[in-house]
């Protein structure tokens, strides 16, 4: 993590505070892509990808997700929301490949982004999460859980899992009545005086115990 692409700052961070945190992007896109409001931000997370990473991905794109591709590559989120409600990967795919696993060139990328992959970091960590996405449009999905009406609660929780039998220190915090942007309010203030401790020179707070079991990652 930081020692890879800024050791030179990795030192001088006393903490970090992070909410509604991206782990597997699988996993978001089949979830994200049940609800009505955030599910545009699937295809815009796409054309994202695809050209932060020059991919090539034609040959998979049904003609309309190409054209919804090329315009996404313009739009903000809220722009996104607003214009693809309801947007779909069957939308954007070709029938031939029903999940992203299924186009080489998209899972390669995702794996390297799924966060479950990555080392634990070594600065202590305030996560947040919210589990109320039905409030934003998102129902629970079948397989991955409920989520924040974007990212998926159960993953956030795996990584934390994860983060903590590698020795990390870290306070988590889990929101059953908050949707992604509902969320924002405690974190800011929650996040906030944890931060404040930091700077403080108070040492950092660990509920590792209390994390419930989440997805495989």
């Amino acid at each position: 993590m930081l020692k890879d692409y800024a050791p030179e700052i990795e030192d001088s961070i006393v903490g970090v505070a992070q909410g509604g945190m991206l782990i597997n992007p699988i996993n978001n896109l089949e979830y994200a892509g049940d609800g009505i409001l955030w599910s545009g931000v699937v295809g815009l997370a796409l054309a994202a990808l695809v050209e932060a990473y020059e991919l090539d991905v034609d040959e998979y794109l049904t003609e309309y997700g190409k054209k919804a591709l090329d315009d996404m590559s313009q739009l903000s989120i809220v722009e996104s929301m607003a214009r693809y409600p309801g947007l779909t990967w069957s939308q954007i795919f070709k029938p031939e490949y029903p999940t992203p696993d299924d186009v080489p060139a998209v899972k390669k990328v995702i794996d390297d982004i799924n966060v479950g992959n990555w080392d634990s970091p070594t600065v202590p960590m305030f996560i947040f999460q919210g589990a109320a996405g039905f409030v934003e449009g998102t129902p629970a999905h079948a397989e991955h859980g409920p989520g924040d009406s974007i990212m998926v609660t159960r993953d956030v929780r795996t990584v934390v899992r994860d983060y903590c039998e590698a020795g990390a220190q870290i306070e988590y915090r889990e929101y059953p009545f908050a949707s992604h942007v509902m969320a924002g309010a405690p974190w800011a203030i929650e996040g906030y005086l944890w931060l404040e401790g930091r700077f403080n020179g108070q040492p950092a707070t660990n509920n590792c115990s209390t994390v419930p079991v989440g997805n495989e990652l």
